[in-house]
C-alpha cells in the first residue's frame, strides 16, 4: 500500500497526512534546517533577523500503549515447553 494512499494517511493520523511521504517529511526537515542555518549566519555577521518560520508538517499519531490483559479474570499463563 503506498504511503500517500488514503489508508496510509488514516494509519498515520488522518487526512492531513495525505500526500506526505517519507521524502516529503525529510525535505521539510531539510528546509527547516537550512532556514535556521541561514538565520544563524545572518546573526553571526551582525545582522538582525527574526526567527525562521518552520515548514508545518502534520504531527504523527502517537503509538497507543500496549494492551495489558494480565489482570483479566480469564487470563492464563502460557506454558512454554
Amino acid at each position: 500500500m503506498p504511503e500517500e494512499s488514503a489508508l496510509g494517511a488514516a494509519l498515520a493520523g488522518g487526512p492531513d497526512h495525505r500526500g506526505w511521504t517519507v521524502q516529503s517529511y525529510l525535505l521539510a526537515q531539510l528546509i527547516n534546517a537550512v532556514r535556521v542555518m541561514d538565520t544563524n549566519n545572518v546573526r553571526v555577521a551582525g545582522g538582525k533577523i527574526p526567527p525562521p518560520q518552520p515548514v508545518e508538517v502534520p504531527a504523527l499519531r502517537k503509538k497507543r500503549p500496549r494492551l495489558d490483559l494480565s489482570n483479566h479474570p480469564h487470563a492464563q499463563q502460557i506454558e512454554r515447553g
